[in-house]
């Protein structure tokens, strides 16, 4: 995984991958299984002190059932979120 003054890319072995923005520590998608095309994503995210970024709505600190259209948005959230 990229350093916390770094951003970038981490790929993992068939179990997701990792995006670190400028302003936050780490957004992370995780998939289930091989390398087969996934209907949906479980996503979460946290800043570069450890907290957990989400959603007032979600119940957790991940959320799963995601579909790449939601991922989207997401991504987009996090990248715009200030600690």
């Amino acid at each position: 995984m990229p350093s916390k003054k770094e951003t970038g890319f981490a790929l993992f072995r068939n179990t997701g991958f990792h995006i670190t923005f400028e302003n936050i520590e780490d957004l992370k998608d995780l998939y289930k299984g091989d390398s087969k095309p996934c209907a949906n994503a479980e996503i979460a995210a946290w800043d570069k002190n450890g907290n957990w970024i989400k959603k007032e709505d979600w119940g957790d600190d991940v959320e799963g059932w995601q579909t790449p259209a939601q991922v989207l948005e997401f991504m987009n959230y996090v990248a715009a979120y200030e600690s």
